[in-house]
């Protein structure tokens, strides 16, 4: 299996609802608090990359581990 694939794997598991973070969640993370806008797989990370959105101007890529869910 190429690295490709298994990334695009990868993403497809992390869009199953059953993962722990889903795009729309709101998050805390080390800058603030914001919603997630996007996760990927990063096969050099061997985890899940998210976007988050803090505000209209600042979004950055975070590893899943790094942020807390909020409810």
């Amino acid at each position: 299996m190429s690295a490709r694939s298994e990334a695009r794997g990868g993403d497809a598991a992390y869009r199953d609802p059953t993962s722990p973070l889903k795009v729309g969640d709101r998050v805390r993370t080390h800058s603030g608090v914001g919603h997630v806008m996007h996760i990927a797989y990063s096969h050099a990370l061997r985890d899940a990359v998210c976007t988050v959105a803090i505000d209209t101007r600042i979004r950055l890529r975070l590893a899943a581990r790094d942020l807390q869910r909020i409810d």
